[in-house]
């Protein structure tokens, strides 16, 4: 049976609304309000950088199979391969003002509602719609991109 596609707007909505709700989180979290540090969520090397307006995240390079993982503790909010362009996609909550979104995988380990711990595998790095072996990465603040690589923690790159 083939799997049936949610359309664009609903996906967008469920994924803005949750987002808008309440996240539980633990007090040992590396991220506030307005400011929050990432771990690198794959290893493997960025080639293509974020410039605001064609790129709005980063995308790594990277052995196929290499799992990807969360960058930040928080909630998954989005687990699936709706959204044309992005294959199988994860987007995490993050406290109250942040997402981020994990693109490209081959697989998902994660379900929506789930609650992930810093670098905790949540998919694994598969070729994307261009043929290519890579993941697409993506940081936003209330709605707006956000530059990922400003956000990596220097111990982890």
């Amino acid at each position: 049976m083939k799997p049936q596609k949610t359309p664009l707007l609903v996906l967008i909505f469920l994924v803005f609304a949750t987002a808008m709700s309440g996240c539980a989180t633990s007090n040992n979290e590396n991220f506030s309000r307005e400011s929050i540090a990432l771990h690198t969520p794959v290893n493997g090397d960025i080639v293509k950088n974020y410039d605001g307006n064609t790129s709005r995240g980063v995308t790594f390079s990277a052995k196929a199979g290499s799992f990807i993982r969360a960058s930040a503790a928080g909630r998954v909010v989005y687990s699936g391969h709706g959204l044309n362009g992005y294959g199988n996609l994860v987007i995490l909550k993050h406290g109250e003002s942040f997402l981020t979104v994990y693109a490209f995988g081959s697989t998902t380990l994660v379900k929506e509602g789930d609650f992930v711990k810093i670098d905790q595998p949540i998919s694994q790095l598969g070729i994307s719609e261009t043929g290519y072996v890579e993941f697409y990465f993506e940081l936003r603040r209330r709605g707006k991109h956000l530059n990922p690589v400003s956000y990596f923690r220097s111990d982890n790159l």
